[in-house]
């Protein structure tokens, strides 16, 4: 027998990723998303008591990757790992959006999944609908009329590549260095 790593080696948290990421791709709603991951975290957890069981020591107790499976297998962890991690960050998104109810503005500092969001701006969700697009002039002409002193600025899911019926707006204060 050899140490060549095992081509049929399909770990459940991969299968797991497969999913997430067809699911992700056919536009899903924020809770199926959220039970993908769920499963996905499972079957993640489940690999790494496997492969915490395949790990063999040395005289002092320290893991070696003794063989190409185990060695295949610590990768497979890694990569499923990061995708988990990642993953986590689009729920976080998607959380978000479904927190902020239609007109409800809420500070960033309540909203830290969204990136690059400055002390003091605020966030509205404006909801796209299933059918149809957003026209951003009007989602900003509609912010600006509610909130006067703020300049809207879009932030859309699918610059997470998402697909969500939402369209989060970050409203930051006048300056006075604008015309």
């Amino acid at each position: 027998m050899t140490n060549e790593p095992t081509k049929a080696l399909v770990w459940p948290s991969v299968v797991a990723t497969e999913f997430v990421a067809a699911r992700l791709a056919d536009a899903v709603d924020p809770a199926d998303l959220a039970a993908a991951l769920r499963v996905m975290r499972a079957a993640a957890a489940t690999d790494l008591r496997d492969l915490e069981r395949k790990v063999t020591t040395d005289g002092l107790g320290n893991p070696i990757m003794a063989t190409e499976e185990q060695r295949h297998a610590q990768a497979t962890w890694s990569q499923a790992n990061d995708l988990i991690d990642r993953a986590g960050g689009w729920r976080d998104l998607l959380d978000l959006a479904d927190s902020i109810q239609q007109a409800d503005v809420v500070d960033a500092e309540r909203a830290p999944v969204v990136k690059g969001f400055v002390p003091g701006t605020r966030v509205r969700r404006t909801d796209n609908g299933r059918t149809g697009t957003v026209d951003p002039g009007a989602v900003a002409a509609d912010v600006r009329a509610e909130h006067p002193d703020m300049v809207p600025v879009q932030y859309d899911h699918d610059d997470a590549c998402l697909t969500s019926p939402h369209v989060l707006v970050e409203l930051r204060a006048e300056t006075s260095e604008r015309p």
